[in-house]
């Protein structure tokens, strides 16, 4: 059989009933169930206006919460009062208390509460309103004994703080007789709880500014970073070194990482390419252990486990990692977590950048994305390079064979000038040889030892030296 249910005051709010039967308790004394003046109301809501006014970027909601139960306690004639707070975990917290017994405060403190029709606090939660029990010992919902039995108290009264409809914390106040609360002091506490409202919402945009703005920061520092990255890539078209140092020790600094290393491929390997550590003792250690080393394409790094996976490998902890082998390089670096995002050209990895750091927790997702693309930017000064070196080695034939040209007519001249003197055709050959001369590839020419800057210019001076002999002789 269902149990009838309390009836409401004149406002709506719950009020629960002694049972019946139950001896009549020793009346209030009379500053507890004195009414409060309008006077009263508003000075005292007007001093925790004032403290809300106060608040400013990095204020905490807990002095202003103290300031309120310390009031409500005070003009409502409650021994105690308490006011808790919902957090992450969906369970309201106790974060300030008046003057109240330690006891009593360590035993709310340590027990959060959930909304239900077990505790005060869950009820008016759960109902979005306020509850006024007249006796918690004739309540039969009421399940925290314990917690009765510490602070002795009998009339409840909680309000919860609301929010756009959800109830994010709530106010508690408790008086050790049964002596039910007036309208106007019921009133008074759902004033203090607007109020406490107005508090924790002050501190969340507070702290959605301060986050936004930490993330405009932190997104300006990367910007500003890759854009010096450019920088470097566009002045140092042939210091290769240069681009990939800059690369590594940003990585270092945006990912607030300790160790960064670089490695290229070098067949079916990979080796060690630019480094950047903050400790400078450790940094020279570990770059001069991986300097001669080869690393292979498998698991057992996360160097080469990128290469093979052709993707960016995030370890939390390498420690924790059952494919990680590399525990001599871990142990010079003492590097936990680690990530390797992989260089790719053409759909090829000819490259792997490794950022590590000594404690073991993960890297963000914003800075998995700065080391990619700085690794979008390695490729980058590598193909720049690649390209210029290959246009230098083209230009370089072009001149060579510029000057083989100039020098073959130049035999051709004198030879068509001198039809019968085969001498002046030699001395023409041996100052044409020695304008093309390279100390590399030795030949010679009547006795006299002549060398070339290639294979391939000597066998050209051969040619025509003996295309001029014949014709001179001819």
């Amino acid at each position: 059989m269902s149990r009838p249910e309390a009836p409401a005051d004149r406002r709506g709010h719950r009020v629960r009933r002694r049972a019946s039967g139950e001896r009549e308790p020793a009346a209030a004394s009379a500053p507890s169930a004195r009414e409060l003046s309008l006077a009263e109301q508003l000075a005292a809501t007007g001093d925790i206006l004032r403290i809300v006014s106060t608040m400013g970027p990095g204020s905490r909601v807990e002095p202003v919460l103290e300031a309120i139960v310390a009031t409500a306690a005070r003009l409502c004639g409650a021994e105690f009062a308490l006011a808790y707070v919902r957090k992450e975990d969906g369970l309201y917290h106790t974060v300030a208390a008046n003057r109240a017994d330690a006891e009593l405060v360590r035993y709310a403190v340590e027990h959060p509460l959930s909304p239900g029709q077990g505790s005060l606090i869950g009820r008016a939660t759960l109902e979005g309103g306020p509850v006024h029990v007249e006796d918690c010992l004739a309540d039969p919902d009421y399940a925290y004994p314990e917690f009765q039995r510490i602070g002795r108290f009998r009339t409840m009264l909680g309000v919860p703080l609301m929010r756009d409809g959800l109830a994010v914390g709530a106010l508690g106040l408790l008086r050790s007789t049964v002596s039910p609360f007036s309208q106007a002091q019921i009133e008074l506490v759902t004033t203090f709880a607007d109020q406490a409202v107005i508090a924790i919402e002050n501190v969340r945009l507070f702290q959605e500014v301060r986050a936004r703005t930490d993330e405009l920061g932190e997104a300006l520092r990367q910007q500003t970073a890759t854009a010096d990255v450019l920088k470097v890539i566009s002045r140092s078209t042939f210091n290769l070194k240069a681009v990939l140092d800059t690369l590594v020790e940003s990585a270092t600094r945006l990912c607030d990482a300790d160790h960064s290393w670089l490695f290229l491929r070098d067949g079916n390997f990979f080796r060690w390419a630019a480094s950047f550590g903050h400790g400078t003792e450790v940094h020279e250690k570990i770059k001069a252990y991986f300097k001669p080393l080869e690393v292979p394409v498998d698991r057992g790094s996360i160097t080469g486990r990128a290469a093979l996976e052709g993707r960016l490998v995030h370890v939390p902890d390498v420690l924790a990692d059952p494919d990680y082998t590399w525990s001599e390089a871990q142990h010079i670096g003492g590097y936990r977590a680690a990530i390797g995002v992989p260089l790719f050209r053409e759909g090829t990895v000819i490259g792997v950048i490794f950022v590590a750091k000594c404690l073991p927790e993960p890297f963000s997702a914003n800075q998995m994305e700065l080391v990619t693309t700085f690794a979008d930017q390695a490729v980058i000064a590598i193909e720049n390079v690649r390209l210029f070196d290959e246009v230098q080695a083209r230009t370089r034939e072009l001149e060579e064979a510029l000057e083989y040209q100039t020098a073959t007519g130049d035999v051709l001249n004198v030879i068509s000038r001198s039809p019968a003197q085969i001498q002046p055709v030699l001395d023409t050959i041996v100052e044409t040889a020695r304008r093309l001369v390279k100390p590399t590839t030795p030949s010679s020419c009547c006795g006299k030892a002549i060398t070339f800057r290639s294979p391939r210019t000597a066998a050209r001076f051969r040619s025509t030296s003996r295309s001029g002999r014949s014709r001179a002789a001819g």
